[in-house]
C-alpha cells in the first residue's frame, strides 16, 4: 500500500505531500490545476522514463518520493535477492529523482538501483490505469499477456520457455556443425592459423606488465648505476685509505658519547641510541641500494629483446583483444569452435534425436499451455460479461479469439506459445463480435477495462490507480462504475482521478487539488477534504463553482448514498 507521496519541484507542484491510506482514495480538481502531476509522480515511482520537462521552472531536479508499507511477500524476496534489506518496520521507500541534464536518479530504502530494477519493484506495488491504458486494450499484442494473467500462467510459461531454449539451443549447435564444405574448410584454416599464432607465443597473463616495468628500468639502467654507485659512496666511503662515509661518520658520533660513560648521561645518553639507530638505517638503506644495483646484471632480457618481444605481444593484443586475458580467452573459444566445426558425423546424428525429442517435449508444453489459457478463456468471458452488464453494457458481449501461430501452414513456436489472442466485443446484442480496435468507443472502452480489472484484480499488485477512466460515461454507468471501484477498494487500494461527483462520493479518503498563486508564481495545492467539504467539492463537480442549496443538498444525499452502499456490499 502506498502511504504517504511527497512531490518535490515537478511542473507547478512546488512541494506536496499526500498520505493516502486503505480503500478508495480520490483525487479531485478544476482540469489544469494538477492532477495529472499526481500521476506522473507515481509512474515516476513505477519505472517509466522521465522528462527533464516535468521540473518546475527555475529548479535544478525534480523529486518523487513514495513510502509503501504491507507490501507483497514476493517483493521481499525480490529486494533479498538484489542485496535491500526492508526498513525495520517491513516499509519500502522508493526515491526517484531527475536532474536537468536528463539524468535519473533511483533509489531503494537509500540504496541507487537501475532502472530496470525500479521496474520490476515498481510493477510489484502499483498499476496505473488511464485512458491511455485503456487504449491499449487495442494493442492486441497485449492480450495474451493479460490472459496469461487471470489463469495464473506463471508455471506452465516457465516450463514451456525451458523446454523452448533447449530446444532452440539443439537447433544452433545443429547449424553449427551443417556448414557448407568450403565454408567449413576456410574456417578450419583460419582458426589452425590463429590457434598457431597465439599458441606459438606462450604468452603468460601479466607478462606485458612486467615486460613493461622491466623495459624503463633497462632503459635507465646507466642513471640508475651511477645513482646506485654515488648512494654507495656516500654512505659507506670509497676504497682510498681514510675515506669514510656516512655510516661509519654515524658509529664514530655515537661511539664518542658512549664514550662520556655517566658523564652527561641523561642529556647524551638519548642522543648516542638516535645516533646509532640512524647508523642502522644507513646500513639497510646501503644494502638494499646495493641489491638494486646487482638488479641490473640480472636482468633476463636486453632491452632489445624486450622491445621485441612486447612488439609481438601488442600485435596479437591488437588482433585479438584490448589484453593479454582477452587473447588468451579467444584462444580458448577458437579452439572449442575447431573442435566443434570437427566434430563427427556421430554428432550430427545424435543431435538429430535430441532435437526430434526437445521437439515433443516442447509441443507437448505447448499444448498443455494452450488448453490452460483456453479453459480459461471461456471462464474469463463469463467474468468478464457479468461485469460489464453491471456496468450498463447488458447488451455487450466479450470473447477471447484464438488462432494457432503458422508460418506456411505450418505450426510455430512463438515467445509465449502456439497461441495468439485477440479480444473481440459485440457492443450490442445480435451484433458480430469484432476486434476491439475496430469497435469499442472511449467510453467504452473505459468500462471494458475496469471489467478487466476486476476479474484480474485478486492477481495484481496491492495498489491500482486509475486516471479518469470514467472518461466518456455519465448517468447510471457512472454510478455503476463508481460502485465497482468502490467493491476493488475493498481488497486492494485503489487511487482515482476523476471528474464524476458519483466517484467522488464513493471515497474513503478524499483530496482536492488547487491551483493558486504564490510569491509571483503558480503553485498547487493538495488538501484532504472533511466530509463537509466534500459536500461542498461534489457540489461544484456536479454544478459549478458557486452551487445552489440543491445542488448541495444533493451532493449530501450521494454521500449518504455511497456510505449506505459500502456498508452494504464490504
Amino acid at each position: 500500500m502506498l502511504s504517504l507521496l511527497h512531490i518535490e519541484n515537478i511542473a507547478v507542484i512546488e512541494k506536496a505531500e499526500i498520505a493516502f491510506g486503505p480503500g478508495l482514495n480520490v483525487l479531485t480538481g478544476e482540469t489544469g490545476a494538477g492532477k495529472s502531476i499526481i500521476i506522473d509522480s507515481l509512474n515516476l515511482l513505477s519505472g517509466e522514463r522521465a522528462s527533464r520537462d516535468l521540473i518546475r521552472t527555475g529548479e535544478k531536479r525534480a523529486i518523487a518520493e513514495g513510502v509503501f508499507t504491507s507490501v507483497p511477500k514476493e517483493l521481499i524476496d525480490f529486494l533479498e535477492e538484489q542485496g535491500i534489506a526492508p526498513e525495520e518496520d517491513g516499509s519500502v521507500y522508493i526515491t526517484r529523482q531527475v536532474g536537468q541534464d536528463g539524468r535519473s536518479l533511483c533509489r531503494i530504502n537509500g540504496r541507487p538501483v537501475p532502472l530496470s530494477t525500479l521496474r520490476v519493484i515498481g510493477g510489484l506495488l502499483l498499476r496505473c490505469h488511464g485512458q491511455q491504458d485503456s487504449r491499449s486494450l487495442t494493442d492486441a499484442d497485449k492480450h495474451l499477456a493479460l490472459l496469461d494473467a487471470y489463469a495464473e500462467n506463471e508455471s506452465l510459461l516457465q516450463e514451456y520457455h525451458t523446454c523452448l531454449n533447449k530446444l532452440k539451443e539443439i537447433r544452433h549447435r545443429q547449424r553449427a556443425l551443417q556448414m557448407d564444405e568450403g565454408e567449413k574448410a576456410r574456417r578450419i584454416e583460419m582458426l589452425t592459423y590463429q590457434i598457431n599464432e597465439i599458441e606459438a607465443a606462450a604468452i603468460t597473463p601479466g607478462e606485458d606488465e612486467a615486460l613493461m616495468s622491466q623495459r624503463q628500468f633497462a632503459e635507465n639502467a646507466e642513471a640508475v648505476g651511477d645513482a646506485c654507485q654515488q648512494v654507495a659512496f656516500c654512505l659507506s666511503g670509497g676504497i682510498e685509505p681514510g675515506s669514510e662515509g656516512a655510516i661509519s661518520l654515524l658509529q664514530t658520533a655515537a661511539r664518542a658519547l658512549i664514550n662520556l660513560g655517566t658523564a652527561g648521561q641523561e642529556v647524551f645518553g638519548p642522543l648516542a641510541d638516535r645516533l646509532a639507530e640512524l647508523s642502522y638505517l644507513a646500513e639497510d638503506c646501503a644494502a638494499d641500494v646495493a641489491h638494486a644495483a646487482a638488479t641490473l646484471d640480472e636482468l633476463p632480457y636486453t632491452l632489445d629483446e624486450i622491445i621485441e618481444r612486447l612488439s609481438v605481444l601488442n600485435s596479437l593484443k591488437k588482433k585479438y583483444g584490448g589484453d593479454l586475458e582477452s587473447v588468451l580467452e579467444f584462444l580458448e573459444n577458437a579452439k572449442a569452435e575447431l573442435e566443434q566445426i570437427t566434430l563427427s558425423e556421430d554428432e550430427l546424428i545424435r543431435l538429430e534425436h535430441a532435437y526430434k525429442d526437445a521437439y515433443d517435449e516442447t509441443l507437448a508444453s505447448a499444448q498443455a499451455l494452450s488448453e490452460q489459457r483456453k479453459k480459461a478463456a471461456r471462464e474469463m468471458e463469463k467474468a468478464v460479461n457479468a461485469e460489464l452488464a453491471y456496468l450498463s453494457m447488458a447488451g455487450a458481449k466479450f470473447s477471447v479469439v484464438f488462432e494457432p501461430r503458422r508460418r506456411e501452414g505450418r505450426l510455430i513456436f512463438g515467445a509465449d506459445g502456439l497461441d495468439m489472442v485477440s479480444f473481440y466485443i459485440a457492443a450490442n446484442k445480435g451484433e458480430e463480435a469484432k476486434p476491439l480496435a475496430k469497435t469499442a468507443s472511449g467510453g467504452e472502452l473505459s468500462r471494458i477495462m475496469l471489467a478487466l480489472q476486476t476479474v484480474l484484480a485478486n492477481k495484481e499488485g496491492p495498489t491500482l490507480i486509475f486516471d479518469e477512466i470514467d472518461a466518456g460515461i455519465s448517468g447510471n454507468a457512472a454510478a455503476r462504475v463508481a460502485e465497482r471501484l468502490a467493491r476493488l477498494s475493498f481488497g486492494s487500494q485503489v487511487l482515482c482521478v476523476t471528474h464524476l461527483p458519483q466517484m467522488a462520493a464513493m471515497a474513503d479518503i478524499h483530496f482536492h487539488i488547487a491551483k493558486g498563486e504564490k510569491d509571483g508564481r503558480t503553485s498547487t495545492v493538495v488538501k484532504k477534504l472533511t466530509e463537509e467539504e466534500r459536500m461542498y467539492e461534489l457540489a461544484r463537480i456536479a454544478g459549478g463553482d458557486r452551487p445552489g442549496e440543491s445542488m448541495l443538498s444533493a451532493a449530501k444525499e450521494l454521500l449518504t448514498t455511497a456510505k449506505q452502499y459500502k456498508q452494504q456490499n464490504r
